[in-house]
């Protein structure tokens, strides 16, 4: 397909499709929706749906599974976003379950597992080495509330662990109010470092721990908040020169803020540095701000 904006891949693709699908009583049944997608003759990933529908009620349910949806197919789909970057590997492997109800919970259910993430770029900004992430998801709608009830990631940098993140929340789509909780457990060196490096120059992160929560409150006729702490750990930069510490550092932050119309309250913002012998390190600010003067 010739696109003059230039969003549409510019290789050829290709679509092996097996479809068995049936109407009897009201009832669309999927049984088998199955495909193979190929670059050229090189493979891109294959997907399998099966699912039903009633065209009475129209509430439905399917499940759809990924394998090995890699670069082949997502390259030429990604190259117009990631301009002078270029996706070199990937492969996604899902297995999700869908469930649809207009007058009851609508519910979504799976997993999904990205591998051997590598992007290139010219820059030279971006690690040379795979990135993966295991993902979990469990969320539902019923009564224009969504409802998160699991997103868990594990994110992997060169096959050693790199750190997890959790986070649950709910939003009422009618009012506008919702609230989520965030954790953040052990992002270290393995995920950061890489990340890092071309900005270091010459220097190297040994190694860092950081843990954070946090939670957030959204309202959007009321008062809003956020409250969050955030421990940095076991942080060491490796200096040629040596003019940097060779004893870890640690920094901890703590944020408890609020916003109610034009007004933001800064209840408490803290941070903590390693203590010495001289001080206790501890910096704190609170505050108002009122934007609409």
């Amino acid at each position: 397909i010739t696109d003059p904006k230039g969003e549409l891949p510019k290789v050829p693709i290709t679509a092996e499709v097996t479809l068995d699908a049936g109407l009897k009583a009201g009832l669309a049944n999927i049984r088998q929706f199955t495909g193979n997608i190929k670059q050229g003759t090189l493979p891109g990933g294959s997907f399998d749906v099966t699912g039903n529908y009633h065209l009475s009620n129209q509430v439905g349910q399917a499940v759809v599974k990924l394998t090995d949806l890699n670069q082949n197919a997502l390259r030429p789909l990604l190259a117009p976003k990631l301009a002078d970057k270029s996706l070199t590997s990937v492969s996604i492997d899902a297995n999700t379950t869908a469930n649809y109800n207009p007058k009851g919970e609508s519910t979504v259910k799976g997993t999904v597992r990205v591998a051997n993430l590598v992007l290139q770029d010219p820059k030279g900004s971006l690690p040379k080495t795979p990135t993966a992430a295991d993902l979990t998801l469990d969320a539902s709608l019923k009564n224009g509330v969504a409802d998160l009830r699991q997103l868990v990631a594990k994110i992997l940098h060169n096959n050693l662990p790199a750190g997890n993140l959790d986070v649950v929340g709910k939003f009422d789509t009618t009012n506008k109010v919702g609230q989520a909780t965030l954790k953040l457990t052990d992002l270290n060196q393995n995920a950061i470092a890489p990340f890092a490096a071309s900005a270091l120059g010459d220097k190297k992160l040994t190694s860092v721990n950081i843990n954070a929560t946090a939670d957030a409150k959204f309202d959007a006729k009321g008062s809003s908040s956020v409250k969050a702490d955030v421990q940095v750990a076991n942080l060491l930069l490796q200096d040629p020169a040596g003019s940097l510490p060779k004893t870890p550092l640690a920094v901890g932050l703590h944020a408890d803020a609020g916003m109610l119309k034009d007004v933001i309250d800064v209840r408490d913002v803290s941070v903590k540095l390693t203590p010495t012998a001289r001080a206790q390190n501890i910096l704190q600010l609170t505050g108002k701000v009122d934007q609409s003067k």
